[in-house]
């Protein structure tokens, strides 16, 4: 379970699991803090006790253009 933190406030959440793509795409929006300066954290969170690990690759913070 991917879960993505700022400032100890849970915005994300999701099951990463098999189906689908093998290296998923996830984008949180982060507006809500612009112009703040925030404690960004990613977990990889046991959740079945099955397949409980994560590999990540390219993390990065983009400024979206209005």
């Amino acid at each position: 379970e991917l879960r993505v933190l700022a400032d100890g406030k849970l915005l994300h959440k999701q099951l990463v699991d098999k189906t689908g793509e093998r290296w998923k795409r996830v984008n949180v929006d982060l507006s809500s803090f612009a112009g703040k300066q925030v404690t960004l954290r990613l977990e990889n969170a046991a959740n079945d006790w099955s397949f409980e690990f994560g590999y990540w690759s390219d993390v990065e913070l983009k400024i979206a253009e209005k």
